[in-house]
């Protein structure tokens, strides 16, 4: 077209210039790299392409589309999608997962040559996703006199230089190293570029490349700064793998104002991942970046992780790096105030080469306040999803409509989209008592009650229709599991204690009529509320239900012993080595659990202990003594009692591979729920994770059964 002649011509000129042709002698045909052009011949047209056009072009684009021709048809396009024409999908995948090009993993982990060997010492990891403003942080950080601060390092991924230079290929992402060594050494471009090259022939370890910037530092403490690192949790780790106690900064920024300078940049480009919606890209890795970062805070706890806002960083700037030298127990220095004075390794490796990091840093003079308020003027398509905006608001900001930049009036949490969990917290009996929710606030109450040793997350594949059809899911952690607080010395884990919990929460949460949903212990505590505030119980919903135990079939005295032996000396958890471990706990308990959501069950059934992780239910619960000492109003008897007289709706959820119930408990359960609808489903007793998809069409279509609300 018109306009990719018009870049051709353009070319022309600016290359002939740069290579000593006559423009008439660079044809469409014209291979770049095949004239002789070396890379700084390269990088000085990109530089110059640039400034010129105003348009972020990378060296992977560059050497993608050697011919100037197809350069120019190239970027005859970017022009176009830079005007609008890379229109976002209408509506974002559900998932939210990075391309595996986006995450830079070495091939096998980090090894040092012996249980022995000592770790490298400690160091500071500038964490934080890509374009949330780390490079200005890095060059503060760089004119402290006990720092030394480089521009991106891209190491810690990686277990050998060969490993580092195979995955940095056609990027200029591994300059900065290459810089960091000049300013080291006291050596050229050139020298170190060779010394460089001797490490990647040799396959250098990672770490001896640490050591030797260690020791060339001078006792000053390293700072690596890079963006990628955050896109990845297995690379995190390894810096507690390779450094003594590293320490490190998690710089968070407004998702707004970070996605669209994704998208401005074209940073799908820079990471050769340029197919599809650019801004569900720049959601994901702004989501990815920080969850990450919070999943390592939670493994090593919060001493060693200092987390600021780049809005606060930019409009107090003094405050916040003061508080900042005290977290690194180091004297503030007035020189941190001043990033754009002297010497701070902002430039390239040559005049032609583009600057390492942020490409807008040197289009300031001074630390910009007003950069503070940038993303409410950052105008995306559509508003962020769930998991997204859960996050950015645990983080303290707020999501106005990104679309037009309009503030809603202030609103109740529960209004939220339906694919949004909430997580809340009441006090109750002086126990804290979590619960997830999802779906509108103002919407029909659905109350879910888990089984023993489960969580009210485990509810979200059945809590997600539910929402969507209108209804506010309730899904209480019970006293002991998931969130919620232990009893301690002298309390209980029996029905009674979980059902006045669940009275208590269910009277503060709602006055309008219920549905209530239970599985496994949750069907016990379920029916006894159901028995207690029968007017404001529509239906209930028994998925695998069971019954309390007989107090004939368990021997009393040994049970009494055996609490006994627990009050005086608590059952404790033995620690896993980390997250993956519990995950993988998970789908081996549950296998029809899928990776992704065990893995979210696992981060918020576990807390961070010493070395290791634990399971943050009561640990006496896997005994399951208090549960077999009933008695009173609601031994077994009782109980079917109880069933028989429930005058509500009942429908009856189970497995046909279960064998949870013994015959007898089932032929009673039969008897006193005569009445009940009953559905049978392929699956076992675990139907939340076995059958979701039938679950949830049973639900819905019980619920749907009720009268017009």
């Amino acid at each position: 077209g018109a306009r990719s002649e018009r870049l051709f011509l353009y070319l022309q000129t600016t290359l002939a210039g740069l290579l000593a042709l006559n423009a008439e002698e660079i044809g469409p045909d014209l291979h770049l790299v095949e004239t002789g052009a070396d890379s700084l011949v390269v990088m000085e047209a990109l530089s110059q392409i640039q400034r010129d056009l105003g348009l972020m072009i990378y060296p992977r684009e560059l050497y993608a589309h050697p011919r100037i021709g197809a350069l120019a048809t190239y970027l005859a396009e970017a022009f176009t999608a830079k005007d609008g024409a890379r229109a976002p999908s209408p509506t974002p995948t559900a998932s939210l997962e990075l391309p595996a090009a986006l995450r830079f993993r070495s091939s096998a982990k980090h090894r040092r040559s012996s249980p022995g060997t000592p770790k490298l010492p400690s160091v500071l990891f500038l964490l934080s996703s890509p374009r949330a403003g780390s490079t200005l942080l890095r060059v503060m950080l760089a004119g402290h006199p006990q720092l030394f601060s480089p521009p991106e390092l891209h190491l810690l991924p990686f277990a050998t230089m060969a490993e580092r230079k195979e995955a940095l290929a056609d990027s200029h992402l591994g300059e900065g190293l290459e810089r960091a060594l000049m300013e080291l050494r006291g050596w050229d471009a050139s020298q170190c570029k060779a010394l460089l090259q001797s490490w990647e022939a040799e396959h250098l370890p990672i770490t001896r490349v640490y050591a030797e910037l260690q020791s060339l530092a001078g006792g000053r403490m390293l700072v690596d700064k890079s963006p990628t690192y955050a896109l990845d949790l297995e690379t995190l780790r390894q810096a507690e793998e390779l450094f003594d106690k590293p320490l490190f900064i998690h710089l968070v920024r407004h998702p707004y104002a970070v996605m669209r300078s994704f998208v401005d940049l074209r940073m799908e480009q820079l990471f050769a991942v340029g197919t599809g919606d650019p801004y569900q890209l720049a959601e994901m890795v702004w989501w990815e970046s920080n969850r990450n970062v919070l999943l390592l805070e939670q493994e090593i706890g919060p001493g060693r992780l200092h987390r600021m806002a780049y809005e606060d960083l930019v409009s107090q700037p003094e405050t916040i790096l003061q508080n900042l030298c005290t977290f690194l127990g180091l004297p503030f220095d007035p020189a941190l105030l001043a990033p754009y004075e002297g010497k701070r390794l902002t430039d390239g490796l040559h005049r032609q080469s583009l600057s390492v990091g942020d490409p807008n840093f040197a289009k300031h003079k001074g630390i910009d306040a007003s950069l503070a308020v940038s993303w409410q003027t950052a105008r995306l398509p559509r508003p962020l999803q769930g998991e997204t905006a859960l996050l950015a608001e645990s983080l303290g900001y707020t999501l106005p409509d990104p679309t037009t930049g309009a503030t809603p009036a202030p609103i109740p949490p529960g209004s939220a989209p339906a694919t949004q969990r909430r997580e809340e917290v009441v006090t109750l009996q002086g126990l804290q008592l979590w619960r997830c929710e999802w779906g509108p606030i103002d919407g029909p109450p659905v109350v879910c009650l888990h089984g023993v040793l489960d969580q009210g997350l485990i509810w979200e594949p059945l809590a997600l229709p539910l929402a969507a059809a209108g209804f506010r899911v309730i899904a209480p952690d019970l006293r002991g599991h998931g969130r919620s607080d232990h009893v301690g010395a002298g309390g209980t884990y029996q029905i009674l204690d979980f059902l006045s919990d669940t009275v208590g929460l269910t009277d503060r949460l709602t006055d309008r009529p219920m549905v209530l949903i239970g599985h496994s212990l949750g069907t016990l505590v379920a029916s006894a509320l159901a028995s207690l505030r029968g007017p404001m119980v529509q239906q209930l919903i028994l998925i695998e239900p069971v019954l309390p135990d007989t107090s004939g079939q368990t021997n009393v005295r040994e049970t009494v012993r055996t609490l006994v032996d627990y009050a005086l000396a608590p059952p404790r958890h033995t620690p896993m080595a980390n997250l993956a471990v519990a995950t993988e706990r998970l789908c081996r308990a549950l296998p029809a659990l899928s990776p992704a959501f065990a893995e979210r069950l696992a981060e918020r059934a576990t807390r961070p202990d010493g070395e290791g992780w634990i399971w943050r239910w009561d640990p006496i619960l896997q005994t399951r003594m208090s549960l077999h000492m009933q008695g009173g109003p609601l031994n077994r008897e009782a109980y079917l009692q109880l069933l028989r007289e429930l005058s509500c709706p009942i429908t009856v959820i189970q497995g046909d591979a279960s064998g949870f119930n013994r015959p007898e408990d089932l032929e009673a359960l039969d008897g006193a729920l005569a009445g009940a609808r009953r559905r049978l489903l392929a699956g076992g007793h675990n139907l939340l994770v076995e059958a979701p998809e039938g679950l949830q069409a049973a639900v819905l279509d019980a619920v749907n059964c009720l009268p017009p609300r």
